[in-house]
């Protein structure tokens, strides 16, 4: 018996420690591209943690003069995803090129410390220290044959308006020998061009290949080419309109499960999201509008909220019950674009609790038949999308004083049975909106938003009552049926397997 165990305990412990044994080092090619000049040029590392970051640190470690100090990647606080924040020593996030596609697009959608790498994989990292500059995104494929390496370029664009790659043939670009400078070829109207089988490519200050036949960064592993980019940004928004009387915007402010502002009147002359911010604030928050600054990102060339009700971070923005880059929103993505017009109603949702449950997006509407209905938008930051649930079971409140006016049903909707006496409704600390005619400044009820607290034992919620139930009525069952089978065994045993005698025949059966 001792022998028998002795074997299963080492047989479990060959099977834990099989893994360490499989995890073998790789060696891969990286790339270094800093305003438009290549610093390394497709040289070796390797590694043991086979992901993008594991080769970065070590990349920085092999090459740069600073060693691992120049690199350095986290969870965003904002985003809620992990970030590069320093490449290089320069603080802004890079274009990382894992053979022929960037992190985060179509063909990759994965995030630095997750991304696998393997050996002979081509790593580009291209950065910008100019955040007037927008850095190149050169992904490289080599294809060698008979002394040959087809070497095919293609640029890479992030589209800030949707957050979503497009890609292109990089045509016209000078290829060099990058240890001697010596100049190789141009890429024709395809992005590729044919050097000998030996040494290193690289696309002139921007990206690197070994044409030996050594990388594993090859046409055949490249996905499939997307739509062609647009040849020049788009155009800037249009001016916001501007109204000399000036329009009435309802203003809500969330802040961590507390309502601090609940849909309260500002007027408004310039017509966007931006301008209901800044009067917000100037009314009602203690520091006035030094609460809140927006400003065009240098990192995402794009117009973000950077600090809102005093809080350094990027807040939900909800307009009439959509965020931005949603339903009557889709065509808008930031605030100093989005128009707003007389009796809208603005909600902004701010988070400080990382590494806890998330405070939910909700947004009120009501319909023409006085029906309201409530909304939980939840963001997902890999595609940065939005979706949409009903916000079942809350409490409709009036905003002033906290008398329930109706509650939610299964699809999110209440029918009130009066209304609000501030002219406010609200679920308490989350969000509100404004459905009387003149409403006066109020303070909003204090009530904070607590998790709903979920049982999930097999008995817990609604539906484990309901299996607790079907169990119930189950034995209940069982029992006077069990009587019934046992008294039919007893019997049966008692006559010794005779069920009946047929008195015509005198027969037993």
């Amino acid at each position: 018996m001792k022998k028998a165990l002795a074997f299963v305990i080492a047989l479990v412990l060959l099977a834990a420690m099989t893994p360490l044994a499989l995890a073998v080092d790789a060696t891969v090619t990286v790339s270094v591209s800093v305003d438009g000049q290549l610093v390394v040029a497709a040289q070796p590392v390797t590694v043991s943690d086979l992901t993008v970051n594991g080769v970065l640190k070590a990349a920085h470690t092999a090459y740069y003069s600073g060693g691992e100090s120049g690199y350095s990647a986290e969870i965003d606080p904002i985003w809620n995803m992990y970030m590069i924040k320093k490449t290089w020593g320069i603080t802004a996030t890079p274009y990382v090129i894992v053979n022929g596609a960037p992190l985060g697009s179509a063909s990759l959608q994965a995030t630095a410390d997750v991304a696998p790498v393997k050996a002979g994989d081509n790593i580009i990292v291209s950065i910008s220290s100019d955040p007037t500059k927008t850095a190149r995104a050169i992904a490289l494929t080599a294809d060698v044959a008979d002394g040959s390496a087809t070497v095919t370029a293609t640029e890479w664009v992030l589209d800030f308006t949707t957050f979503t790659y497009k890609s292109s043939p990089c045509a016209n670009a000078k290829v060099i020998d990058p240890a001697t400078g010596a100049e190789l070829g141009t890429t024709d109207a395809q992005g590729a061009v044919v050097v000998n089988a030996s040494g290193i490519a690289a696309i002139e200050g921007l990206a690197a290949i070994p044409v030996d036949g050594s990388s594993a960064s090859t046409s055949a592993a490249a996905p499939a080419p997307a739509a062609p980019a647009a040849a020049a940004p788009a155009a800037p928004a249009a001016p916001a309109e501007t109204s000399e009387e000036g329009v009435t915007v309802y203003f809500t402010v969330c802040l961590d499960g507390v309502l601090q502002v609940a849909a309260q009147p500002v007027t408004v002359h310039t017509l966007n999201g931006d301008a209901v911010l800044r009067a917000g604030h100037a009314k009602y928050y203690s520091g006035g509008e030094a609460g809140y600054t927006a400003a065009i990102d240098p990192m995402f060339n794009m117009y973000l909220i950077q600090r809102v009700w005093g809080v350094q971070t990027i807040p939900t923005f909800i307009l009439n019950g959509y965020p931005l880059g949603t339903g009557d929103n889709k065509a808008y993505i930031t605030v100093d674009s989005i128009p707003v017009k007389e009796g809208d109603n603005v909600v902004i949702v701010i988070s400080t609790l990382v590494g806890t449950a998330p405070i939910p997006n909700v947004a009120l509407t009501r319909g023409d038949d006085g029906t309201v209905k409530a909304t939980n938008w939840t963001f997902d930051p890999t595609t940065y999308t939005y979706s949409d649930t009903p916000y079942a079971n809350a409490d409709i409140v009036d905003a002033q004083s906290g008398e329930v006016l109706g509650t939610t049903d299964a699809l999110g909707r209440a029918k009130l049975k009066s209304e609000p006496a501030s002219g406010v409704i609200a679920i308490a600390g989350l969000t509100a909106l404004a459905v009387g005619g003149d409403i006066q400044p109020f303070t909003p009820i204090s009530d904070k938003y607590t998790p709903p607290a979920r049982d999930y034992s097999v008995f817990g919620g609604p539906d484990g009552r309901q299996l607790l139930w079907i169990v119930i009525f189950g034995v209940g069952g069982a029992i006077p049926l069990g009587a019934i089978v046992l008294h039919a065994q007893r019997k049966e045993l008692k006559n010794y397997g005779v069920k009946f005698v047929d008195p015509v025949v005198g027969k037993k059966k």
